[in-house]
């Protein structure tokens, strides 16, 4: 795959502002900083009256190999209601693994992605070079062959502009099952619910912003939209 530095550049020295809804009504706050072309991390805060009900805080980030996206390290700090959990993680060189700080090591390919790399491979590649494309991807212990599928080009009415985006649909097929936690947060327990059907919406142009992202199960929709 070839990049061009300078748009490459320019899509990652960002941080971008995105509200999550159900049935539109605003739920969560995500802050999403891209602070190199090798690093993201994701903060979420609940809104209203779910921050007094069930309030959340989680911090995600990771960093990876700005060419394969392959992980090579992985945190989160999971602050969700009475749930509280940190989890940590690094791809060892010489092992060919990935080592869960007091978890497991697993083995897995250097280029092996997660669902947050993912988000900066789609950022940074066309869909010439990214539809149909299965790849690995390491979930906590979980391997999945993944793919995204280009499923058109709409035009998506967003910050008071129309903008022409690349429209794809996410696939997952579970591949070895290695799960080692007994339970995880909200965002990684269902983003891999069989049946979920993800989404996502992201600008035709550079700098090739996530605009939307969706997940549906049993006919609910829960929607990101960008809003800065």
């Amino acid at each position: 795959m070839k990049y061009a530095t300078p748009l490459l550049l320019a899509t990652f020295l960002s941080a971008h502002q995105y509200t999550i809804s159900v049935l539109g009504i605003p739920i969560v706050n995500v802050t999403m900083n891209q602070n190199s072309a090798s690093s993201l991390s994701f903060e979420t805060k609940t809104l209203g009256v779910f921050d007094v009900i069930w309030p959340t805080k989680n911090m995600y980030s990771v960093t990876f190999d700005s060419t394969s996206f392959g992980i090579k390290t992985y945190e989160k700090d999971i602050n969700q209601g009475a749930f509280s959990q940190s989890l940590s993680a690094h791809y060892n060189d010489k092992t060919n693994s990935i080592d869960y700080n007091n978890g497991p090591s697993v083995e897995r390919e250097k280029s092996c992605k997660t669902i947050l790399t993912l988000l900066a491979w789609v950022q940074s590649s066309t869909a010439d070079q990214i539809n149909e494309q299965w790849f690995s991807m390491e979930h906590e212990g979980d391997l999945y062959q993944s793919r995204v599928l280009l499923a058109d080009t709409p035009f998506l009415g967003i910050l008071g502009d129309s903008i022409l985006t690349d429209h794809y649909r996410l696939d997952l097929k579970l591949k070895e099952s290695g799960k080692f936690l007994d339970r995880t947060d909200y965002f990684m327990e269902n983003i891999v619910m069989p049946g979920m059907v993800k989404q996502l919406w992201i600008e035709h142009e550079p700098p090739h912003r996530i605009l939307q992202a969706t997940v549906s199960v049993w006919n609910l929709d829960v929607k990101a939209k960008l809003n800065e």
